[in-house]
């Protein structure tokens, strides 16, 4: 299960601080709309137009407050219940503002008017307390590069999988299109995050960090990428694609080994000849598969053929569904 927040906000109290955009909303729903239809993303919008499937560009009474942004964060990154998303998404398009200490803040409707938004570091802490194992930040605002600045962003913690895109440096800013209809970050996003002018159908977060880098490398402003971990599937197109066994993703590999039932588990385990010592000790199979996968990231490469074709033998009715 994949859920998204994607948030676009136009038009703000204090639009003497905060002047109006025009792009935002176009943004926020454009990629709401590439996640549903290649990503199979559930996706929540911010705001929502009249409880339609559509990001309001003219919220003037259904407004993203401090507290609504923070709720729907919290209901993204910490959800209550038994089904917990195996990745969250949260896209943010709109102002990006600095208080008198140079804080870094995501810019909500009522911003200014008790407090300058929802911080940087809050949305950090918001992380590192998440039980969801892939976790993707896109922030198409100004200074959103501050939140690469802490150093929790750095640890990273094992079986856990991030890609973070910030449209600026924490000291610059981000810019619409001149003559486009999307901040220049969502633009190369959306181009990135299109499946169909991949070779293969997919699109994970180091190709798009790669297509968004290549496209944006002469323009003014510098967006910022920092990706831990597995890669993370975002988008597939996988009509009109042949399924070949020896190129699955390394994010379905590691699904392939999480379904394997114990026996088959340790039999893969013995014919695939893994050191013991790469391991980890007393964890659950899920967190031995993701240590077995990373090794075989590092001795064979993104193709992983020797360690599918060692799985399809144990158990051969996965490639009947590959």
């Amino acid at each position: 299960m994949k859920k998204a927040l994607v948030v676009g906000i136009n038009q703000y109290i204090d639009n003497r601080r905060l002047p109006l955009l025009k792009t935002p909303s176009e943004d926020a729903e454009a990629i709401a709309q590439m996640l549903s239809q290649y990503g199979e993303f559930k996706v929540e919008r911010m705001p929502k137009k009249n409880n339609q499937d559509r990001v309001d560009p003219e919220p003037v009474k259904n407004t993203v407050t401090i507290a609504k942004l923070k709720e729907a964060l919290e209901q993204l990154f910490t959800p209550k219940g038994e089904q917990i998303p195996d990745t969250a998404l949260f896209f943010f398009s709109g102002h990006g503002v600095r208080d008198k200490n140079r804080t870094g803040y995501l810019a909500t409707t009522d911003s200014f008017l008790k407090e300058s938004g929802v911080s940087l570091q809050w949305l950090l802490n918001l992380l590192q307390e998440s039980p969801i194992r892939r976790q993707i930040i896109w922030l198409d605002c100004c200074h959103s590069g501050e939140i690469l600045n802490f150093d929790e962003i750095k640890r990273e913690k094992r079986g856990y999988a991030r890609g973070f895109i910030a449209a600026s440096l924490d000291h610059d800013f981000a810019y619409e299109e001149i003559n486009g209809k999307h901040g220049i970050l969502t633009g190369a996003l959306l181009q990135g995050l299109d499946p169909t002018q991949q070779s293969d159908g997919i699109v994970n977060n180091l190709t798009l960090a790669a297509c968004v880098d290549k496209k944006l490398r002469d323009v003014i402003q510098q967006p910022l990428y920092h990706n831990l971990g597995l890669p993370i599937t975002l988008t597939r197109n996988v009509k009109g694609v042949v399924p070949q066994s020896t190129s699955l993703g390394d994010e379905q590999v590691l699904e392939l080994l999480e379904r394997l039932l114990p026996i088959h588990f340790q039999k893969v385990l013995f014919l695939y000849k893994i050191p013991k010592e790469i391991l980890p000790i007393g964890v659950p199979q899920t967190e031995k598969a993701i240590a077995l996968l990373e090794y075989a990231l590092q001795t064979e490469g993104e193709q992983l053929t020797q360690l599918l074709k060692v799985i399809y033998k144990v158990a051969p009715h996965f490639r009947d569904k590959a």
